[in-house]
């Protein structure tokens, strides 16, 4: 929508408040890079720059907005510049602009008297501290990226200091995807592509090459990397990175003379009692014993149990996190199958938690919770299986693509894995991302898996994380060579 000068009458007496921010908005004002009817754009809203009292101001729900980052800030509590964009033109290339005239100004208003050798002040938008720089930088580069691409990001990047570290990753990531959308998607898939070219789309996120081979290789089954969009894969590392340099002790442990092979052990353990995998398979040939020798378990084998098993497959670092300190629905990932939200996934199916891991190199593991089921379903449940394939097709693409659906509030959502999901986001650019509702053309592409319909429990809120933790019962680890 568009919200011009007419809307709302704003009395003169009104005076942009004074920030300690750099105001970028005012600057490119009195520089004319911004006009009187200027378009700013942020997420799916657009607005227009009017003129108050000879100061720029976003007028947005009747209130003005004198700085960019008061008007993002209206949406929520983190700004994200990388959203902006100003007179059609991306933040990060009006920011560039704005410096080019700040510095063409500049050079117009030196007194010719100053000597070259004084010392010049620093800018605003300059770092504030040189450890503060190398901080963030240090960051980064512990991550495996590219240190000249961070550096030329946080020369246009505002308010480092006002973010975490993970906050001005994500902005990162944010331009990184807005420069190359097809770096969000992955090519690998698609008819006629190697294995592996994936990789040079990890580059161009910012990975080094030996991070970015670290990554592609850390899957061993093409099948299984091409399940998920390139991005979902970025965000794993960013949780994990160089998982198997960071695995050593645990190889200790894992192949100790005196760890038992598929036996419960240290049931005082925080979290839970835990096991060391013989193999795949023997886990999943033999998973009604072994949940039925866990203590923490009851009635495995009785009908009359409303309980069943729940399995939540992922590496060994994060399945210790999880079962000792619970579900963290900020560390789970956004816009997978049901929700734009981020959740988190359990199988109800041994022999589906596995496939996902198996092909995966180095430690493995599964989380397991015994779920009392009448319970979830006494919540805010759905079950898109019994609502029919229209409801499933219409969120699973809403959720992928990135938008609302009709199950962001609910507290358990049960239903089909979508099998397509970079078929979906890549047709979804195809025709057009911007265009409002284009994502609802692609709902009849959307595709489950055959001829087994993998299904799947997604936990997405508080009170729902709150009582699926009650529920965990023990780790099972694995190791794929």
């Amino acid at each position: 929508m568009v919200i011009s000068d007419n809307i709302v009458e704003i009395q003169s007496k009104i005076k942009p408040k004074k920030t300690k921010h750099n105001n970028y908005l005012q600057q490119a004002f009195k520089l004319g890079i911004i006009k009187k009817n200027s378009t700013v754009k942020y997420k799916n809203v657009i607005v227009e720059v009017s003129v108050l009292d000879e100061h720029a101001a976003l007028l947005y729900e009747n209130h003005p907005y004198y700085s960019f980052y008061k008007f993002m800030l209206a949406f929520n509590k983190h700004a994200r510049y990388s959203k902006l964009i100003i007179d059609e033109i991306p933040y990060y290339n009006f920011r560039k602009e704005l410096k080019i005239k700040e510095k063409t100004s500049r050079m117009y208003t030196i007194p010719l008297s100053i000597s070259s050798t004084t010392p010049r002040t620093k800018l605003h938008d300059e770092p504030t501290s040189d450890s503060f720089d190398h901080e963030i930088m240090k960051y980064f580069i512990g991550y495996g990226f590219e240190q000249s691409l961070v550096r030329s990001f946080m020369d246009r990047e505002a308010h480092l200091d006002l973010k975490t570290n993970s906050e001005i990753m994500l902005d990162f990531l944010e331009e990184r995807q807005y420069i190359d959308p097809t770096i969000f998607i992955g090519v690998e898939g698609n008819s006629g592509v190697a294995s592996g070219e994936d990789k040079s789309l990890l580059m161009k996120w910012g990975l080094t090459e030996k991070a970015a081979s670290e990554l592609r290789n850390s899957v061993i089954d093409d099948t299984l990397w091409c399940k998920q969009i390139l991005y979902h894969w970025l965000f794993e590392w960013i949780l994990n990175p160089w998982g198997s340099f960071s695995q050593m002790s645990f190889h200790d442990i894992f192949y100790n003379a005196q760890s038992p092979r598929n036996q419960w052990n240290s049931y005082d353990r925080k979290g839970g009692p835990q096991m060391f995998a013989s193999s795949y398979d023997d886990i999943a040939a033999k998973i009604d014993e072994i949940l039925s020798n866990n203590t923490k378990v009851s009635n495995v084998n009785s009908t009359n149990s409303t309980r069943r098993a729940y399995f939540h497959a992922t590496n060994q670092q994060s399945a210790q996190s999880i079962s000792k300190n619970g579900i963290k629905l900020g560390y789970s990932k956004h816009s997978l199958d049901f929700g734009f939200n981020p959740s988190f996934y359990l199988n109800p199916d041994i022999g589906n938690a596995i496939d996902w891991i198996k092909p995966r190199k180095g430690f493995n593991a599964i989380v397991v919770y015994w779920v009392d089921v009448e319970k979830i379903q006494s919540m805010k449940y759905r079950n898109l299986v019994t609502e029919g394939d229209d409801v499933w097709k219409k969120v699973v693409v809403a959720s992928r693509c990135a938008q609302k659906s009709e199950v962001d509030k609910d507290d358990f959502v049960y239903g089909y894995q979508l099998s397509n999901p970079r078929q979906i986001r890549s047709e979804w650019e195809d025709r057009g991302r911007e265009v409002e509702f284009s994502w609802q053309n692609v709902i009849p592409s959307a595709r489950w898996f055959e001829p087994i319909r993998h299904l799947q429990l997604a936990v997405k809120t508080p009170d729902a994380v709150e009582l699926m933790d009650s529920y965990c019962v023990g780790v099972i680890y694995f190791h794929t060579d």
